[in-house]
């Protein structure tokens, strides 16, 4: 039988262990409510600043590989370059990138690619913010099947 003090010591750690396999992701994954700084473009809808792997919200740019992919890394790096870059994660991950919605003094960095023509609106997950930034260039990009609105 455990003693007093051996049962609050089990009691603790089982308490313990029930709340990390609560939370919704390791406390390195958790987003914090703002990541700002200077960063890098890895592609062209995501970034890293500091610490932080960034992938840019309701936006979808070339892969890397894919023809448009190459042009659209220079362009957000052009846009980031010497900039601080401030960023509003939504809380949700994309292999283990924080989505989030980023500015530089120029403006939203989503809108200012698909207005250069460098990426496309995602509807699936932008609901459409972005749509009205699409010119010609944006149009012939490849659309991803995940940029899908979702049936209700």
């Amino acid at each position: 039988m455990l003693s007093g003090k051996s049962k609050q010591l089990a009691f603790a750690s089982l308490l313990a262990i029930s709340q990390l396999a609560a939370s919704p992701g390791s406390a390195a994954e958790q987003s914090p409510p703002v990541i700002a700084g200077y960063g890098y473009a890895v592609d062209g809808d995501s970034l890293e600043i500091g610490q932080y792997a960034i992938r840019l919200f309701g936006v979808a740019a070339p892969e890397i590989k894919e023809p448009g992919g190459p042009a659209a890394k220079m362009a957000l790096a052009h846009l980031i370059r010497g900039k601080r870059v401030r960023c509003q994660p939504t809380g949700a991950m994309s292999y283990h990138r924080h989505i989030s919605t980023c500015w530089t003094a120029d403006g939203d960095l989503a809108a200012l690619m698909i207005g250069a023509g460098f990426a496309r609106d995602c509807p699936g997950y932008s609901g459409g913010k972005y749509a009205a930034f699409e010119i010609p260039g944006s149009q012939r990009l490849p659309f991803p099947g995940y940029c899908t609105p979702r049936s209700r």
